[in-house]
């Protein structure tokens, strides 16, 4: 077995990426294009993260990819996954008949370990339970715990029978405002297809949920042209079986519901919708996008509509499996003590609704 870390994107880890991205185990999050132009937009120029991208290879075969990074913030240096905000899951790329990883982790992961300087802090978040047909290691380490769910919805038969599960409720309400909607003009759901349209997309997008951030009172990530970038650096064809995916709702050829997302495989990522608000959110339009969408995904033939991370009720309203991701905090040093210290007393202040404005001002600068 032989340990190899990289400390940038070399030409070398390039090719190991790609070749074991397309004949092992990963998602669209651990595409070797997703990860690089998370780094080059948003890792390196805003946390200035160090690259320790990790390759074990056995009998010159590399089995398993782990792309890590240190980054310091507030004097504590953390050992964490490449990703960041725009990640919803990390961790390792396994090859598909590979095994020594998984058996062989504990040794394995303490090498790994002693081949990198020291940290103050293991924070490896966004840990699913599988990858692929393997159990994820990093999901059960000590000191892992759950942060919240995953919802997803799988297709299994007909478009009704997958209706069958969904509240007829809801169903009802969404077909009564795009009623409402088709009284006003011509509603039409369209995927484009046309990469050069997709500057002029995101510009849209953004704008929408810009503003959306600001009726809600919630931090503007957006406001930072470095996590602009990372959606207008990512290439339409992020692998050989992921692609981006840009969607809109058009009334009378106007605009009034997004999504960009993305499609590995046979699964689709639902990353960031957005809508116009003022006029036609009493049409609630996002709903009806995601309506549109679910359907041109299992008429495409895909089997899996991923909501990803988060506990959202409408996620929960038209999934049909889930699962949860766990983070895992590990001190390595008195510093890391006390940041695990303290973001437990930050949680924990969380539960109080009239302080969470001051929270985000006061904790904004310790966190990534």
């Amino acid at each position: 077995m032989k340990i190899k870390i990289y400390n940038e994107f070399s030409e070398e880890i390039l090719h190991f990426w790609k070749t074991l991205e397309n004949n092992g185990h990963s998602n669209v999050f651990q595409k070797c294009n997703w990860v690089k132009n998370w780094y080059k937009t948003v890792g390196e120029p805003i946390h200035n993260v160090q690259l320790f991208i990790v390759s074990i290879s056995y009998e010159n075969k590399v089995e398993a990819i782990l792309p890590l990074g240190i980054s310091k913030k507030s004097s504590v240096t953390k050992l964490q996954w490449l990703g960041g905000i725009h990640s919803d899951y990390m961790g390792p790329i396994i090859g598909s008949s590979s095994d020594i990883f998984l058996t062989n982790f504990e040794a394995i992961w303490n090498e790994i370990l002693s081949s990198l300087p020291g940290f103050d802090l293991l924070y490896l978040d966004k840990q699913i339970p599988n990858i692929g047909n393997h159990v994820n290691p990093f999901f059960h380490m000590k000191d892992s715990k759950k942060i919240t769910n995953v919802h997803q919805a799988h297709f299994r038969g007909s478009w009704e029978h997958y209706k069958d599960g969904i509240s007829k409720k809801v169903l009802a309400d969404t077909a009564r405002q795009r009623k409402r909607l088709s009284k006003l003009g011509n509603l039409s759901f369209v995927v484009l297809s046309n990469e050069e349209e997709n500057n002029l997309f995101l510009e849209k997008l953004f704008l929408f949920k810009r503003m959306r951030y600001q009726e809600i009172g919630v931090e503007d990530v957006l406001k930072k042209k470095e996590h602009r970038d990372f959606y207008f650096n990512m290439p339409f064809q992020i692998g050989q079986s992921a692609r981006a995916h840009c969607s809109v709702l058009k009334l009378n050829e106007e605009i009034i519901a997004m999504h960009w997302g993305a499609v590995d495989g046979k699964i689709f990522y639902y990353l960031m919708p957005a809508y116009c608000g003022a006029e036609w959110s009493k049409y609630s339009p996002g709903k009806i996008l995601l309506e549109d969408l679910m359907l041109s995904c299992h008429q495409s033939g895909l089997n899996v509509f991923d909501f990803t991370s988060g506990d959202e009720s409408y996620k929960k309203i038209w999934a049909n499996e889930s699962f949860p991701i766990r983070l895992t905090l590990r001190s390595y040093s008195f510093k890391g003590s006390a940041y695990i210290k303290f973001l437990n007393l930050k949680k924990w202040l969380g539960q109080f609704n009239l302080l969470k404005k001051v929270l985000k001002k006061l904790f904004y600068k310790f966190e990534l």
